[in-house]
């Protein structure tokens, strides 16, 4: 409650020429970027948590509380929350002129990509290499989103195992990131598959099952009110 107002007033004594004590550059950005970095960890925190309990309870949505949901709102809004450290954020490219609504839980589909997001840029860092593609189509019956970085790839011998529970390469990872992000997908009545070349890249392609036109209109009508 009372940072914010203690880095507004600390702006102004140094502004005003009053003797306060000097804050390194890189401290002070990581002190007024605190309260954002705890909120949303704190978040994570509690998607770790949900995800244990989702993964013991096998079923994660229920289908009489879905509503429709734009995917390119979903994205901007993952990039918009996500704490990106100096530059990584220009690492991240977007090309999602394709447009597409989904039948699901935001919120979740929201974790899909922030676990992907999350687990390409530490890979990226691990690497010294490296970006990110998404990317929107349509591919037969399914709306896709394609997930690519190009920094370390995945072994071809572990391939089989990275969407298996508890399995994880990574320093910070539960090992239920990805078998979390295959659960949201099925129960979507979609699914995500990945392809990778070591040393090249790793591609994540997620497919959303398309909406039948009246189904569609019925959704919208009933999430307008009408």
């Amino acid at each position: 409650d009372y940072l914010p107002a203690l880095v507004a007033g600390y702006e102004l004594a140094r502004e005003g020429g009053l003797p306060v004590q000097a804050i390194r550059k890189n401290k002070y950005q990581v002190l007024i970027k605190t309260l954002g970095n705890i909120e949303l960890d704190t978040q994570y925190a509690n998607t770790v948590i949900n995800m244990l309990l989702m993964n013991a309870k096998q079923k994660i949505v229920q289908q009489d509380t879905l509503s429709l949901y734009a995917m390119n709102t979903c994205i901007h809004e993952v990039m918009e929350n996500y704490p990106f450290e100096s530059m990584e954020a220009d690492l991240v490219h977007l090309d999602i002129a394709y447009d597409f609504e989904f039948q699901g839980e935001s919120l979740l589909v929201k974790h899909v990509l922030l676990n992907l997001l999350r687990n390409a840029l530490y890979f990226i860092q691990a690497e010294g290499k490296g970006s990110i593609q998404i990317t929107t189509s349509a591919h037969g019956t399914f709306h896709m989103l394609s997930f690519k970085d190009t920094a370390r790839g995945i072994d071809p011998r572990a391939m089989h195992k990275i969407f298996d529970r508890f399995y994880t390469t990574t320093t910070y990872g539960t090992g239920l990131g990805l078998a979390f992000c295959k659960m949201v997908m099925k129960n979507l009545g979609g699914d995500i598959n990945c392809s990778s070349k070591l040393g090249e890249f790793t591609q994540f392609d997620l497919e959303f099952p398309k909406i039948n036109p009246l189904k569609l209109d019925a959704c919208r009508r009933t999430k307008s009110g009408d």
